[in-house]
């Protein structure tokens, strides 16, 4: 009997000896292929596929493995399209593990969710990460958080942002002393001035690339020549020339080099055979037939006298923003409405733990009472009781008044995307039909992104405070905005106008009925015009449109533009 005992135990000490060791191989195994990571990826997936996941008997490596794993395959190149194999991860470190492993597995939580094109859902993984930057060891991992976040923000056209992001991520690469990814994040910020015609601060990171010449790639200084082009727009046709030159005799590959840069040029010199060589040379090297191309393709054959395939071009380039601004609206009213809806549950949550705290506290105080005091106790406790339940019941009145405006808010949100598509399907017909002259068009490109950035403002924060500090910012040009409102109204409501006309209302008058009519209210448009009192103006407006007292003024417009649309 004796003997069996000693062979359990023998046997059991065995088990425990052998599943210390297999815990300290898998240890190992993970550190190697920890170290492998950055330099050779191919290596530290190899290591992470040898390794037998039954050996994997703890939460803490279980997620360090799908951590890794995850790491190795988007280095690799290979794409993840669901979160399977990070789970373990993104439930571990939720309440465990450092800095850098709840940085690193948000990180890769929104790549997963790029990668299947939830750049909402990336965002919001990209913002948690963000949470821990601070205190991240791993500077690198800092730097691609906000390379990824300057990508979302590219997806956006929201530039500005953009440039912002890829500013962080040179910041943190540069402290790492990680070259290559250094100059990839600068040439990030100064895509992002070139694209909004920057001269000054793209010709500073143009400095910045040059300062790296013998450490730039083939890609990276055909980037830099394609920058010098844009800021020599202004220099005399020989130093342009003489670039151009410096740039085919640098870079020796065709393929590398920005041809669209290369056309704009010689469009600029008044070569066109040469432009439109150049554009010929970016689609046979692989080039997309983007917005740009268009632009730049329609500008060459109207230099060419070739009218009609320019008007042909012009269409193409106008139907690609058209495209390119509906996917955008569906995708920011999606985004909307699920922030809004997210408030809401999270609002009613609070309101119930509320409750529920609330009056677990109240029995209790109340069984405390009834055994412990006297009589006069007990009423004056009675009485405070009642003091204090008012209270609650008014902080319950201010959650549920807070709960009623947030959903205002929404209904008032939802009233203004529903108007404003209608709006921006009329400007976008009228600008297809090829009607307006180019100033008209010109207005009304840029209401339709003075209309897109506020609807797509909610992308990182609080909803109202964001879109309202787009709002002012679009409309600090108040000459330009009034111009775009009254531009855009004749298009979109032309038989609304007619009436205003026909009721004897001047210019000016009517440009007070459109502010009314895209939101805001009389106190705004007060604040707005830097007006001392808008009495005066709206007493003119009810008298020429018969308005009676009793009505709103902005609802009454609003309704009467209805009835002509």
């Amino acid at each position: 009997m004796k003997r069996h005992f000693y062979i359990l135990i023998a046997g059991a000490l065995l088990l425990v000896v052998q599943a210390c060791n297999n815990t300290k191989d898998v240890e190992a195994e993970l550190h190697r292929a920890d170290v492998y990571m950055d330099e050779h990826p191919e290596l530290a997936l190899e290591a992470l596929e040898a390794i037998d996941t039954g050996a994997l008997t703890t939460r803490e490596t279980q997620a360090k493995y799908a951590l890794l794993y995850s790491m190795a395959l988007d280095k690799n190149y290979i794409d993840v399209t669901n979160d399977s194999i990070i789970a373990p991860a993104a439930t571990y470190y939720t309440n465990h593990g450092t800095a850098d492993d709840k940085l690193k597995t948000n990180y890769y939580l929104g790549r997963i969710a790029m990668n299947v094109g939830d750049y909402e859902k990336a965002m919001t993984h990209f913002v948690k990460a963000e949470q821990y930057a601070d205190k991240c060891k791993s500077l690198v991992a800092v730097g691609l958080l906000y390379n990824a976040k300057m990508h979302v923000y590219n997806y956006l056209y929201d530039t500005e942002n953009q440039i912002e992001a890829a500013q962080k991520s040179a910041s943190a690469f540069l402290l790492s002393k990680d070259t290559t990814r250094y100059l990839n994040a600068i040439n990030g910020v100064l895509t992002g001035y070139l694209q909004v015609r920057d001269t000054i601060n793209a010709g500073a990171y143009l400095n910045k690339f040059k300062q790296f010449w013998p450490s730039l790639t083939i890609s990276q200084k055909s980037k830099y020549y394609s920058g010098m082009l844009f800021l020599y727009a202004d220099k005399d046709n020989l130093s342009r020339e003489n670039l151009l030159k410096q740039y085919f005799n640098d870079i020796d590959n065709p393929e590398i080099i920005h041809w669209i840069s290369v056309a704009e040029t010689y469009l600029h010199l008044g070569q066109y055979e040469n432009a439109s060589l150049a554009l010929s040379n970016y689609l046979k090297y692989g080039g997309e037939t983007d917005a740009a191309f268009y632009y730049v393709r329609a500008l060459v054959q109207e230099s060419m006298e070739d009218y009609k395939s320019a008007l042909d071009s012009y269409k193409l380039y106008v139907n690609f923003n058209s495209k390119r601004d509906a996917d955008l609206y569906v995708t920011d009213a999606r985004f909307i409405e699920e922030r809004i809806d997210a408030e809401t549950r999270l609002l009613r949550k609070n309101y119930t733990i509320v409750i529920s705290v609330l009056t677990l506290f109240i029995v209790l105080l109340l069984v405390i009472i009834i055994g412990g005091r006297i009589r006069k106790g007990l009423m004056l406790e009675r009485k405070m009781h009642k003091v204090e339940m008012e209270g609650v019941e008014r902080r319950l009145q201010a959650e549920q008044l807070e709960r009623q405006e947030l959903e205002a808010e929404k209904d008032k949100y939802v009233e203004m995307y529903n108007a404003t598509c209608k709006d921006i399907k009329r400007l976008k017909k009228a600008l297809q039909e090829n009607k307006l002259d180019k100033d008209v068009c010109r207005l009304v490109e840029e209401r339709l992104n003075v209309l897109n950035n506020f609807v797509a403002a909610n992308i990182s924060g609080s909803f109202t405070t964001v879109a309202y500090n787009e709002l002012a910012r679009l409309m600090a040009d108040q000459a330009h905005f009034l111009n775009s409102t009254r531009a855009s109204f004749h298009i979109a409501h032309p038989q609304f106008l007619a009436y205003l006309k026909k009721k004897g209302l001047t210019d000016e008058e009517i440009e007070y009925c459109c502010l009314y009519c895209i939101g805001l209210n009389g106190s705004e448009i007060l604040a707005y015009l830097n007006k001392p009192s808008i009495y005066n103006i709206s007493a003119v407006l009810r008298k020429k449109l018969d308005v009676e007292k009793k009505n709103k003024i902005d609802a009454f417009l609003q309704k009467k533009m209805q009835e002509f649309d």
